[in-house]
């Protein structure tokens, strides 16, 4: 996976943002593949209160 223990402990502990080449590395090496969807976010309209 060429990714040193050192970095691999610091994703893990959330101090630096991964890049997806990183999660996708990582997905690769266990046998994953990173699937992303994208979507737009609407709120559902405000019903009063019966």
């Amino acid at each position: 996976m060429q990714t040193s223990q050192s970095f691999v402990a610091r994703l893990e502990s959330a101090a630096d943002d991964a890049k997806r080449s990183t999660i996708e590395r990582f997905a690769d090496a266990l046998g994953y593949v990173v699937r992303t969807t994208s979507f737009r976010w609407t709120r559902a309209p405000m019903r009063p209160p019966s």
